[in-house]
């Protein structure tokens, strides 16, 4: 067997289990979290043609694709959790092939290889390919990208570059985030055309009809939206408004230093053809990081999602290089598949990766607290068969509505959440929403009989009114974890009534 023909069995071969793997991930129909069921609660209206497909993209206006595509898959396969985390799943797998292509075309098969290897099997993209969101699609569009962008600085064709406008239009619709992926396209575009560019800005009439093709598009997909609030003034600032660089130096560091170092090592030595590719990459990354650490109150790992592509694909990068720099020392062409024997020696670690296929892949375990994993669906499920009788009857109090939309045949009389201040009405049903323990009890003296859903670790319920369910309030039902989580998933929920003696 040839090289060429080895190294396409053994992507197929890397192809083949990454898919299992994340098959196997969603194969329980395990209970959704609160951003998946909120999602897929709009999904599922379109797919009973209870909401037009615009109307339901709408919904969730920071995602639109991801809610179309999940409704889409709801048309096709019935509405189950199975469904509405096959795309990610899909997703996940193409991203194998683009990290092999991206890794290939910056070093050689054996760095292409290394880099299917990890995004196949790494245990944080495993857990994000199973999971009814859209990052593992961003950390795909991304590579798709970044490849398309190898293929224009080697081509100059205007259809390749038209593509890479498409994809990351695409990115932008699948997720507020992928507003930064325009980035690496701004100045690979900038540093590749840059003599160009100096004459044409003597006639700038074709920049100013491409900024203003794209910003139409900003603002028509709503991806302007997200920015805003990064830019508000927060106590005072504008940016350092937060300082999560704790956290930051913990994963990229601590946990994942072994992997991101290669990684920026083969980014910032790219090879000189390639560096607007390189540059507008750590442009990207570099703007990821900064608003992930200093203009977002909400530190979650899986925003980094698509960064972490970048790194395992450089990763195969440095050691593809690697190899062939040994390789030409010793003049041995076999030293050049020297990246195989890193995969060999990392699977056999187990370090960061899953060796075998799991029920479930916990998206806990680099970051805790990233993913709030409750067992949602079983315990709306024995609310409607505990108070089938008189649940329509019965107040029911909660404090957010995105699980309960998709899992409760009916919403809440009245939501609980942390910091409110001053009651306002929910978009989605146009319930209050209230924030003290004093509103709590004036609501609950509306009702003779109720319950509230507690979610029992530090989550949106205010504190004071969960102690005093615990002390005042009948203990009905608890449920400790989902059934497949992982031991370090424990996210407890009670059910607490009244008037029910």
């Amino acid at each position: 067997m040839d090289k060429q023909k080895w190294s396409c069995f053994v992507l197929a071969a890397f192809f083949v289990i990454g898919f299992w793997f994340r098959l196997k991930g969603i194969s329980t129909d395990h209970s959704f979290w609160a951003d998946e069921a909120f999602v897929s609660s709009f999904a599922r209206d379109i797919a009973r043609n209870k909401s037009s497909w615009l109307q339901g993209a709408k919904q969730v206006e920071y995602e639109p694709l991801q809610t179309v595509t999940t409704a889409a898959f709801f048309s096709l396969f019935g509405v189950s959790e199975f469904s509405a985390r096959l795309p990610a799943v899909l997703f996940g797998v193409l991203g194998i092939i683009a990290a092999y292509g991206v890794a290939r075309r910056l070093s050689n098969r054996g760095g292409g290889l290394a880099a299917a290897f990890l995004m196949a099997l790494s245990q944080l993209n495993l857990a994000n390919a199973t999971q009814a969101k859209p990052y593992a699609a961003l950390e795909t569009l991304l590579l798709i990208q970044a490849y398309l962008l190898i293929e224009y600085i080697d081509k100059r064709r205007p259809a390749v570059l038209f593509g890479t406008v498409i994809i990351t239009c695409l990115a932008c619709l699948f997720h507020i985030l992928a507003i930064l992926f325009w980035i690496p396209v701004a100045i690979a575009i900038i540093i590749v055309h840059r003599y160009k560019i100096k004459s044409r800005l003597r006639q700038p009439f074709a920049p100013i009809a491409l900024v203003l093709i794209i910003g139409l598009f900003i603002y028509w997909s709503g991806s302007a939206h997200g920015p805003v609030p990064l830019l508000a003034p927060f106590r005072g600032r504008i940016v350092f408004m937060y300082n999560n660089t704790v956290y930051l130096k913990n994963i990229l560091l601590r946990q994942y230093g072994v992997y991101l170092l290669p990684a920026l090592l083969a980014f910032c030595l790219i090879d000189k053809k390639y560096r607007a590719l390189g540059a507008g990459l750590i442009g990207y990354a570099t703007a990821l990081l900064v608003v992930w650490s200093f203009s977002s109150y909400s530190h979650n790992l899986r925003y980094l999602v698509p960064f972490f592509g970048l790194v395992f694909t450089g990763f195969g990068v440095f050691w593809g290089r690697v190899g062939d720099k040994i390789g030409e020392r010793l003049k041995v062409k076999s030293i050049r598949w020297l990246p195989m024997l890193v995969v060999v020696v990392v699977y056999l670690s187990g370090y960061k990766i899953a060796g075998t296929p799991q029920l479930y892949y916990s998206p806990n375990l680099d970051f805790y607290g990233d993913v709030q994993n409750a067992d949602y669906k079983n315990v709306f499920a024995w609310i409607e068969t505990k108070y089938a009788k008189k649940l329509d009857k019965i107040a029911v109090f909660d404090d957010l509505v995105d699980t309960e939309r998709y899992y409760l045949n009916r919403q809440s009389n009245a939501y609980f959440k942390k910091g409110t201040t001053k009651p306002y009405a929910q978009p989605f049903g146009g319930q209050l929403v209230y924030g003290t323990l004093s509103d709590f009890l004036k609501e609950k003296a509306r009702y003779p009989q109720g319950i509230l859903i507690i979610e029992d670790w530090n989550s949106i319920l205010p504190e004071d009114i969960k102690q005093y369910a615990k002390k005042n309030l009948k203990l009905e039902y608890r449920r400790e974890k989902m059934a497949v989580g992982a031991d370090r998933d424990i996210w407890p929920l009670e059910v607490r009534s009244w008037g029910m003696e």
